[in-house]
């Protein structure tokens, strides 16, 4: 009997220890300000009837961001189907972001949207790579021109 009750302690002894390791997580709140620096390339804008749709649209932007983890500049490709008359539409693309804190480290980020009344917004998703691997960072996105402002938070599971 004795026995057994010394293997229960120690079994839940391992246990309690591995679970603070195994459910670690860091949440931290961002708000980001993105704004467009330049248009690379314009991507292909094709018209049927009245949507304009635009594939690989490429421009880079700067992140003005409350963290460390997100603040620097970013490179987006950008789709959309708008529909000109009224201002309804789809957007999505890809974008890598380049937090200058962290030069070994980049977010690859995927995001989709809707425009209502020429205004879009959307969500956006992005992995950590290099220095920021096993991070991810989530927001709601919204223009507002200038700008396309990004609020949500970065993620981080692990051991510690």
């Amino acid at each position: 009997m004795k026995r057994v009750g010394l293997a229960m302690v120690l079994a839940g002894l391992i246990a309690a220890a591995a679970a603070p390791a195994a459910l670690a997580c860091w949440k931290i709140a961002v708000h980001d300000s993105q704004t467009t620096i330049a248009v690379i390339s314009p991507g292909v804008a094709t018209q049927n009837g009245g949507v304009l749709s635009i594939r690989g649209m490429v421009q880079t932007s700067a992140d003005a961001a409350t963290s460390a983890f997100v603040t620097g500049t970013s490179t987006a490709v950008i789709n959309l189907d708008l529909d000109q008359a009224t201002g309804g539409g789809k957007i999505w693309g890809t974008e890598t972001k380049r937090p200058t804190a962290y030069p070994h480290g980049s977010w690859r980020c995927h995001f989709s949207g809707t425009f209502v009344n020429y205004q879009w917004t959307g969500k956006g998703s992005c992995d950590g790579i290099g220095t920021l691997r096993g991070w991810r960072y989530t927001a709601d996105l919204a223009q507002m021109d200038p700008f396309v402002i990004a609020t949500g938070y970065i993620f981080r599971v692990g051991r510690w």
